[in-house]
């Protein structure tokens, strides 16, 4: 709760900061950038949330027995501590880099195209 909490903040802040950067002076009849803010704000919970459920569902998690954590993917993967590793949960079919890539795509382009529609 407490990193999507984060993700929110770091969203309304982008948002923020955009519209502080803004001219405050602008034509008649330009419409509020204010929804903007927000814009930024739903895109940092919803690129959150994907991560998470990418992250939960297509990344592999492994616990390490011997140490009594969760391993690292290096540690994960490698000969020398494979023997008191098992997977959790996820299937291994994505990264976590690639998972974060992904997020950050889809938020990217779903936050161009709805800035766009309100933005005319």
């Amino acid at each position: 709760a407490t990193g999507t909490a984060a993700s929110l903040g770091a969203g309304l802040f982008i948002g923020v900061g955009f519209w502080l950067m803004s001219p405050r002076e602008v034509p008649e009849g330009t419409p509020s950038q204010l929804p903007l803010v927000w814009l930024g704000g739903l895109m940092g919970f919803g690129g959150s949330l994907l991560d998470s459920l990418l992250g939960a569902t297509l990344q592999a998690t492994h616990y390490d027995e011997d140490r009594k954590m969760i391993a690292p993917d290096k540690l994960a993967f490698s000969d020398e501590t494979a023997k008191g590793v098992t997977r959790v949960c996820g299937a291994a079919i994505l990264s976590n880099e690639a998972v974060n890539a992904i997020s950050v795509a889809a938020t990217t382009a779903a936050g161009g195209y709805v800035g766009a529609w309100l933005m005319p």
